[in-house]
Order: structure tokens, then C-alpha cells, then sequence
């Protein structure tokens, strides 16, 4: 098979006030006409790099010090272009870039033009590389992009913009607009990172589609084994700007030779985890629980009596839409977030909420911090014995509770003020609530430090300083300066490669069992969540449609939509191949598309049905689960 890309020794040098950066050191790797090669690796390895390279779009402290990028174009047999020493804003770069050779960026809300609609934009690549074509016919190739990428209207989503999209819908305006101009090569840089599993399945399903369809190789930048076992057929493993291993994904998978192809391995969740089993970070994080803040290492009282921590009963949460129009804005109607939600945490328990985006999970942890008030409902927390309502909490009373209960953010990045130093950042919430003086404070905030595995010599540093990880470090540090009860987890680990993310994983694991601490860990991700939590509630369109403990939920999954969740988690296992038709074509979020009895239906009552083993499903009343139970 003939090579659309061929990379020869590249090295990539970066000039930073410290010294000279050697990014990209020596790489070389081919694409075949027609395949998919994986670059494998953490961040700050070089594959982002490599692929701004190939597109001549390298930042302006960038340079190639030496290599080539040989690209060989289908439609111009014995041409041969070495994009590493043309001109990045050179017309035979500018007509290779976007026309042949195409790139599908990480983040699409910011890859995308909010000025511009979808349609415009896609046209604009076709008015630049495709010229002959007139206005009519742009637009039909417009509309036909739209409709190979999954658009059910792609007339009306020709006028939309990005803002009026999901996230998935609007990295599928991004391929779309990847690929009008029908390339020979395709570069995806993590094109699924900021996905939930089950879009990002869709998203790969179609691009192995769209692949096929139009015989386009692929240059697929991830740091996700399990996608790469799933859609490579060779694999490049890169570490500090070099090259490791490299070989067919057979060969990568089932025999990996070099230690850190092995030890990226390890760190990432799997459903075949034996009982105990430890995720193995690539850089083992070194945590001092020796020294426990305030004494919680003690159980407390609801420990003892084995009550519910927390008792959440018929939660619900509406939210009016508004219609705005030249007569001015009007009532659109309303969406229920949140729709009668109950369950209970147990003293010393992970409970895993687990779901897409927009199912209500965070809009759940907010009612129970009482950020958002919900409509109805009841939420109890034992104060050491004493129920408390909640709901109810006032003043002082509900000042006290939000010590007990913590939160840790999504995105360390947007989370920690970036004026604040980490001595400040994990001092305030010490401070606000009056706990000691100054000199107690400082001894508090050095003990965090060493609680999370930072280094007490970087209290004066400032958040930009440290990896993502670190502050994500810093961000569980300062949930547990008051020394809470209850950790809410929104997504913690999201944002994090997978070494990092097994890191802090593993941090969450030992810091419950030493500070006794109890947990609700959400995540779209239910490999994540089987590796951390005891029981898992699955959420779906604002209810909780199955509970059950880890071990009941992965052996017997009962719900469509659990089954479709469990579908859509890419397995680093070549045996484990993603199944996309149990995603139900895209449909397994929508609950009027689920199979009787889970289907809702305003004129059957749906309630949670126990069918065993504390195993309960969302079904009509009079669904029978008997051939279910043990």
C-alpha cells in the first residue's frame, strides 16, 4: 500500500524564555492511503506537534530545526511535497491545507467561529479550494456534508450556530467542515476528549464511515488506548518528543516491549480489574495520610449505626426556556433537569452518579450543596446522628452544613482564581469559616499540601505554574481544608491524560479510606466510576433509571440506556471491540426510543422496580423482571 505521509527524523525546537524546548526530537512514522495511525502519548509529548507541523500551523516560538514531511497526493501520482521546508503561508502550503490535507481540532466551541453559522463556515473551504463551484452548488455540498455527518436537517443546520449546538453536534459541524473538500489525508487531534462515551462512540462510528466512504487515510493524535485499540490498525507510542515503539496495533496490544507502552497500559480503567486492583500511574504519587486533619480518622456516630450520611427523596428541578423575538422574550417552555430523584449515600460509601451531559447530575449536586433550589423534594444529611433537613437550613445553619459537605470542580483550570497563590487558595476556606489563626492556618495548608502529594516549597506559586493534575490536586486539597463528611466529585478526572488521571483516582481511593470520608463521585465515564464507587445510579433525561452495586450493575445491566453506557466505553482490549449497535443508533439517551416496559409513557406510571440483590430499574409498574432475579 503506498504512503499518503511520510515523516523522516523531525525535530521541532521551541525557543522559551528558559532555554530551547526539543518538542518534537527525531520522529519518524508513516500513514498508509487509506489507514489509521495512532500517536500515542501524554500531553506535552510532542504528538500535537507533529500534527501542527504537518498542517504548517506551528506557533510563532516554533521552528523545524531538521526532517521532512513528505506528502504524496493521490490525485498527483510521483508528486512529491516536503510541506518542512515550504513556506507556512506559502500558496502550495495554503492549497494543501484545508483542501488535502485536513485537520480536526480538540475543542470545537473554540476551533468554531461564533460569529459565523455552521453553513458558512463550511462553504468557506469550499470558496477557498474549490473555486469553480458556484453559489448553488456550494450549498448542496454543504448540505450533503451535513447529512453524511448526522445532521437529521441540514437545511436548518446550515443557519445554526455553533452556541446552539452540543457539544457533539458541534464537533460534527467540525468534521463536516474537515472534509467538504473530500481530503486525502485526515488529521484528528483528540477529536473525542471533550465527549460523553456514548458521543464520543458516534463520533467514531462516523468517522470510520465517513473514512471508508471516501478512502481517506488518518493521522488519529490520542492519548486514549482504548480508542486506539478500537480504530488504528498501526500504533506510534511517543514519550518527551521521541518515538518509543511503534508496529501494527496487534503487535502494540498484545506484546507491548518498551516500559512506558506498558505502564500507559496499566493506568487506564478496565472492566476486567480483579477485586483490589490498583490502577499503576506512570509517576506513583507520593501522599502523606499519616498525619489526618482534625482527628478524622475516627468514625463518627451514623458510622457506627450504619445510617444513610445522606437521604435524597422526589428531587425535582424545572427550568422555564425563553423565546426571544423582535416583540421581545416569552415563555417556551419548560425542562424538567431533574425529575424525582431519590436515593441515599451510606457513612464511608462512593455512590457513582453516572450519565451523558444534560441529564441533571451537576444540577443535582448543586441542590444538595444548595447552590440550586430545587422545586420539591427532600434532602436529609445525619449530622452525626441528627437528621437535618436540608432544604430547611438558614443562616448559620447552613453555613455549618456547607463545611460538612465539599465540592471538587470539573476543570482545575477555570476552578482556582488565578490571582491567588496555592497558600491563599487553600487558606480561604480556613479563613472564612474562622478556623485558627494565622500560624494555625499555615501549619493546616502545609499538611494539605503533603495530604495531595505537593510539595510544601510550591505554597507561593501561583495555579498557571502547575499540570493539570496538580491542580486538580490542589482543587481536592482545598475541599478538604474544613475537614468535610461528604465529597462531591464533579467530574474530576475528566479533563486529565490517563497516567494523571490514574494518579488522582488512586489519591481519591486512599484519602476515603483514611479520613473515612464518603463520596459522590459523577462522570460520564462508567469504567471510571466501577474502579472508585461501591453502588452506581445511572441517570438519564433527569431521572435515575437503574441502581445497583458496581459488581451487580457490570454482571446484569437490566436498562437500555446502562447497556448503551457500557457499550460506548472504548476498551483498551482487542477482544472488547466497541459494539455500535447496542448505542441504538444515537437514540439510547431518548426515552420515548427505549423498549417496552422502559419506555416513558404519560399513561403508564414508571417507577424504580427492585428486581433483587438491591438491584433497581426504572420500568412500568407492571413489567416482570422474576426471570432477573437470583
Amino acid at each position: 500500500m503506498a504512503d499518503v505521509l511520510q515523516i523522516r527524523d523531525l525535530r521541532v525546537y521551541l525557543e522559551v524564555d528558559a532555554g530551547t524546548v526539543k518538542a518534537v526530537d527525531g520522529v519518524s512514522f508513516r500513514v498508509p492511503e487509506g489507514g489509521t495511525v495512532a500517536l500515542v502519548g501524554e500531553s506535552g509529548s510532542g504528538k500535537t506537534m507533529v500534527a501542527q507541523a504537518v498542517m504548517s500551523i506551528l506557533p510563532r516560538v516554533a521552528r523545524i530545526e531538521s526532517g521532512e514531511i513528505l506528502f504524496h497526493d493521490p490525485k498527483l501520482p510521483g508528486k512529491v511535497t516536503d510541506i518542512a521546508h515550504l513556506h507556512p503561508e506559502g500558496a502550495e502550503v495554503r492549497a494543501i491545507r484545508g483542501g488535502r490535507i485536513s485537520i480536526i481540532f480538540q475543542e470545537p466551541m473554540t476551533a468554531l467561529s461564533p460569529l459565523h453559522t455552521v453553513g458558512n463556515q463550511i462553504s468557506e473551504a469550499l470558496m477557498l479550494h474549490r473555486s469553480s463551484l458556484g453559489k448553488a452548488e456550494r450549498r448542496a455540498a454543504v448540505h450533503e456534508m451535513l447529512r453524511l455527518v448526522g445532521f437529521a436537517d441540514p437545511v436548518k443546520a446550515e443557519y445554526t450556530y455553533p452556541f446552539e449546538l452540543s457539544g457533539g453536534l458541534r464537533q460534527r459541524a467540525m468534521i463536516a467542515m474537515s472534509l467538504v473538500c473530500r481530503p486525502a489525508l485526515l488529521v484528528a487531534d483528540e477529536p473525542t476528549t471533550a465527549l460523553d462515551v456514548t458521543i464520543q462512540a458516534q463520533i467514531l462510528q462516523l468517522v470510520q464511515s465517513l473514512q471508508s466512504e471516501l478512502k481517506m487515510a488518518m493521522l488519529l493524535i490520542t492519548h486514549d488506548l482504548g480508542i486506539v485499540a478500537n480504530m488504528a490498525e498501526e500504533v506510534v507510542v511517543m514519550y518527551h518528543g521521541k518515538v518509543v515503539e511503534s508496529g501494527v496495533v496487534e503487535d502494540i496490544f498484545r506484546d507491548p516491549r518498551h516500559p512506558y507502552l506498558k505502564a500507559l497500559m496499566r493506568a487506564v480503567p478496565r472492566f476486567n480489574m480483579a477485586p483490589g486492583e490498583r490502577l499503576t500511574p506512570i509517576r506513583e504519587l507520593s501522599a502523606a495520610t499519616d498525619h489526618l486533619i482534625s482527628g478524622r480518622g475516627r468514625p463518627h456516630q451514623e458510622e457506627v449505626n450504619n445510617d444513610p450520611l445522606l437521604v435524597v427523596r422526589n428531587l425535582v428541578r424545572r427550568f422555564e426556556t425563553r423565546k426571544t423575538s423582535f416583540l421581545g422574550r416569552k415563555l417556551a417552555g419548560e425542562v424538567r433537569a431533574v425529575d424525582d430523584v431519590s436515593f441515599h449515600v451510606g457513612a464511608g460509601e462512593c455512590l457513582g452518579l453516572v450519565g451523558e451531559s444534560g441529564c441533571g447530575k451537576t444540577t443535582t449536586a448543586k441542590m444538595l450543596l444548595r447552590s440550586v433550589t430545587p422545586d420539591s423534594g427532600e434532602v436529609v444529611f445525619n449530622d452525626r446522628g441528627t437528621p437535618r433537613d436540608v432544604l430547611a437550613l438558614q443562616g448559620d445553619e447552613l453555613f455549618a452544613y456547607r463545611r460538612k459537605v465539599q465540592f471538587v470542580f470539573q476543570d482545575p483550570f477555570s476552578s482556582l482564581n488565578p490571582r491567588m497563590t496555592v497558600n491563599e487558595i487553600l487558606a480561604e476556606p480556613l479563613l472564612i469559616h474562622g478556623v485558627g489563626d494565622k500560624d494555625e492556618r499555615y501549619a493546616r495548608v502545609k499538611e494539605l499540601m503533603a495530604l495531595v502529594g505537593l510539595d510544601v516549597r510550591h505554597l507561593r506559586r501561583y495555579p498557571h505554574s502547575f499540570s493539570g493534575g496538580q491542580r486538580q490536586r490542589i482543587g481536592i486539597a482545598r475541599a478538604l481544608a474544613l475537614g468535610p463528611q461528604l465529597l462531591i466529585c464533579d467530574e474530576p478526572v475528566s479533563a486529565l491524560d490517563v497516567s494523571v488521571q490514574a494518579q488522582v483516582l488512586n489519591l481519591l481511593l486512599d484519602l476515603k479510606s483514611a479520613l473515612n470520608l464518603t463520596y459522590i463521585f459523577i462522570s460520564h465515564n462508567l469504567a471510571v466510576v466501577h474502579y472508585l464507587a461501591d453502588r452506581i445510579a445511572v441517570m438519564c433525561a433527569g431521572r435515575i433509571v437503574e441502581l445497583a452495586t458496581h459488581e451487580e450493575l457490570f454482571r446484569n445491566p437490566v436498562h437500555p440506556y446502562t447497556k448503551a453506557l457500557l457499550a460506548a466505553v472504548p476498551d483498551p482490549d482487542l477482544d472488547r471491540k466497541l459494539d455500535f449497535a447496542a448505542l441504538m443508533e444515537g437514540k439510547a439517551s431518548d426515552p420515548r426510543a427505549w423498549p417496552a416496559p422502559f419506555r416513558l409513557d404519560a399513561s403508564v406510571r414508571a417507577g424504580m422496580l427492585d428486581i433483587g440483590a438491591n438491584h433497581f430499574v426504572r420500568a412500568h409498574e407492571s413489567a416482570d423482571f422474576s426471570e432477573l432475579r437470583p
